[in-house]
């Protein structure tokens, strides 16, 4: 324990590691969504399977609350993330080393959900150290800089992987250096603490009732989504606010735009800026709600409730789009953020309990 609390006597991490620790996690969704559906396809498999196939690779991160007591119970965070890192990197390189065939989708399938699984370790092992390491005053920075590894893991899993898929023949050789690129993420766990465990007591039981009250503390608490540097200067629920309202906004000016490559360029863009603005938003709240204890499991249980709206709002996106065309989807959209904004304004609203 000395060893410990020397290390949490020094400096906090400059954020840009949570960035780093977390890229594996983006780069496999990435690698898989565009590299390995593009090979698919190019074979001749369906869109349709190759959507299963994706979809199934969410099912351990809409489910990861259920394991994430392991994560916060048994082994320290950074001998989790290592762990994770190289099972990840494994799969990745496996999942470019299968044939991409319909022959091989079994298998494909197999390695899918298990390397998945393993990534919900590793984001669970960051989410806990950033919990930690971060000071208060910098949760929103936090959030921030980890949602761009996020999103940057996700691009450079699918740009990279399907630039190498197409230039540096076979795909096996694309896997590999995106599998090493992932454990090269190791090395960022020089500058962070391995924070000392409050919940390990002296039997399992008590250890897993320690974990249950501390969970409840947090779900008698309220609000829970806000963040990036702007949140680090204004409330944070305030900013999830402002960040949704600016998603509505800009679907109801993409709808009205004319129908040219430029404004489809544009508000691409725009868009998907927002959107990291409040997926930064999401952590920062996150991380102030939680604070410290059972951190991996109490972020799980965020993060796989935030996973939800992305599998119920596709098919609604979907319904809208075929009634009433790409407008109406849209507008659709606008509409549904809008009214969870207010949901979300008013239980904040609400007097905390004394």
């Amino acid at each position: 324990m000395m060893h410990d609390r020397g290390e949490r006597g020094r400096h906090a991490p400059h954020p840009v590691v949570f960035l780093i620790l977390i890229l594996p996690f983006g780069a496999m969704s990435g690698y898989l969504t565009v590299a390995v559906v593009y090979l698919l396809t190019q074979a001749g498999v369906g869109i349709e399977q190759s959507a299963e196939l994706v979809a199934l690779s969410y099912v351990p991160h809409t489910w990861k609350f259920l394991w994430a007591p392991i994560a916060d119970t048994t082994l320290t965070r950074k001998r989790w993330y290592v762990f994770s890192a190289l099972v990840t990197a494994v799969g990745i390189y496996v999942t470019g080393a299968v044939p991409a065939d319909e022959s091989s989708l079994p298998l494909l399938t197999a390695v899918v959900l298990i390397s998945n699984l393993a990534v919900t370790f590793l984001a669970m092992a960051v989410e806990s150290l950033m919990a930690y390491d971060a000071p208060d005053n910098a949760k929103g920075r936090a959030g921030g800089w980890f949602q761009a590894g996020n999103l940057g893991g996700m691009g450079l899993g699918g740009g990279a992987g399907l630039w190498m898929t197409q230039n540096v023949p076979p795909p096996w050789i694309g896997s590999a250096a995106l599998g090493a690129t992932c454990l090269l993420c190791c090395a960022a766990l020089m500058f962070v603490a391995e924070p000392p465990s409050t919940l390990r007591l002296e039997t399992y039981r008590k250890t897993i009732m320690g974990l249950l009250k501390d969970l409840w503390q947090v779900a008698r608490s309220r609000g829970c989504l806000a963040g990036g540097y702007a949140c680090d200067h204004m409330d944070r629920k305030a900013a999830y606010a402002l960040y949704g309202m600016l998603q509505a906004l800009c679907a109801v000016a993409m709808a009205l735009s004319p129908r040219t490559e430029i404004m489809y360029v544009v508000f691409t863009l725009a868009y998907a800026f927002i959107m990291g603005l409040t997926y930064a938003g999401f952590s920062a709240v996150v991380l102030e709600a939680i604070g410290r204890g059972a951190a991996a499991t109490k972020y799980s249980l965020f993060a796989s409730l935030s996973n939800m709206p992305i599998g119920y709002m596709t098919a609604v996106d979907g319904w809208a789009g075929a009634r009433w065309g790409p407008a109406g989807l849209l507008h659709t959209e606008a509409a549904i953020a809008m009214v969870a904004v207010l949901l979300f304004v008013g239980i904040a609203a609400i007097p905390p309990r004394k």
